[in-house]
């Protein structure tokens, strides 16, 4: 399995095992993406949440995407995090 397999399937295995954060994403998206369509690179700042959660986090063993939001929920600069 290459790296970029390896790290969508542990993501996609953290998500399940925390379903508020799965439906807080689909909350998210259900907000910000009007309809049916593709998510697109254009987006990405309409979705803080959802880039939080794809984020790699400075402590591995505690899945906390809250960590990459601001007090308005907004997503943090890289540098703030």
């Amino acid at each position: 399995m290459d790296t970029s397999t390896h790290v969508i399937s542990w993501g996609i295995l953290y998500i399940l095992h925390h379903p508020e954060v799965a439906r807080r994403i689909r909350e998210e998206l259900d907000s910000k993406i009007c309809g049916d369509r593709i998510v697109t690179l254009d987006d990405k700042n309409k979705l803080p949440y959802t880039n939080a959660v794809i984020n790699v986090f400075p402590d591995p063993y505690k899945f906390k995407p809250e960590r990459f939001l601001d007090s308005e929920g907004n997503l943090k600069k890289i540098e703030e995090v």
